[in-house]
């Protein structure tokens, strides 16, 4: 049975079956979703998706020194467009989820970041043809509502924030949530301004990710973090062995050196 041209393919799906497609001419990224028409996908089951699998991708994250810049410019005049961006270099957070995240789901006494909700492309049945609108949805997977702890780091600048704040939403400052799109041009023009790589919103994610391996955090508790039904995903997909940990992790052969 084919996939329902009305539904939506989102991140999730592709980090479960590692995808790569190479014979797609058009593949759409918004937000934290891939709206595949049927005129580009034929495959007709998850197994038939699998067979279409190449190599992962090959993801970029900053490395520690590019991080430290970046932060640099983000704790600089601190403003809503940089909380979000440093929440999810944080946290792990997809841009659909920090998009629709809102400040009743940002729990400063218990030090939590209830992920709820995320933003959702979607067909706009108020319109003739494949005219489609965004819309706050819940998270497509059960591990994708979560529950993340909030850091000693970020909890004072969320404190901060969080009493100043004008929109019910945490990287807006108006009663309606920021697009995806809008949001991302807003975080290269932030790269730009450091002199950086232009690299997408998703590697902030996948630095995430990479820094909690090199300081240890247990991958089962990384999968839960990133909202992942299991921690193969975590390892396959996000898990990136940069140069400073293949050095660290080879340096322990040394005391067994002559």
């Amino acid at each position: 049975m084919l996939m329902d041209p009305n539904s939506k393919l989102v991140i999730e799906d592709i980090e479960s079956f590692e995808i790569y497609l190479p014979n797609f001419k058009k593949i759409c990224y918004d937000s934290n979703e891939v709206d595949v028409s049927l005129a580009l996908f034929s495959a007709n089951s998850y197994d038939e998706m699998r067979k279409l699998t190449a190599n992962p991708k090959d993801f970029v994250v900053f490395d520690i020194d590019q991080q430290k810049i970046f932060e640099r410019q983000l704790l600089h005049e601190m403003d809503t467009t940089k909380l979000g961006i440093l929440i999810s270099l944080h946290t792990g957070l997809r841009i659909g989820e920090i998009c629709a995240l809102t400040w009743e789901n940002v729990d400063i006494i218990k030090k939590v970041i209830y992920v709820r909700t995320t933003i959702a492309r979607v067909k706009d049945n108020s319109c003739s043809g494949t005219k489609t609108k965004l819309i706050i949805d819940a998270p497509k997977t059960k591990s994708s509502k979560r529950d993340i702890p909030i850091s000693s780091f970020l909890l004072p600048i969320l404190t901060t924030m969080k009493s100043s704040a004008i929109s019910p939403y945490v990287i807006s400052e108006s009663p309606t949530f920021i697009q995806p799109r809008t949001y991302e041009y807003r975080y290269h023009k932030l790269l730009d301004s450091c002199g950086l790589e232009s690299i997408n919103y998703h590697s902030l994610r996948h630095t995430f990710a990479t820094r909690c391996i090199e300081a240890g955090v247990d991958v089962k508790s990384l999968s839960e973090i990133l909202g992942h039904s299991n921690v193969s995903i975590t390892l396959n997909t996000y898990v990136h062995s940069s140069m400073e940990l293949k050095r660290t992790q080879l340096e322990k052969l040394t005391k067994h050196c002559i």
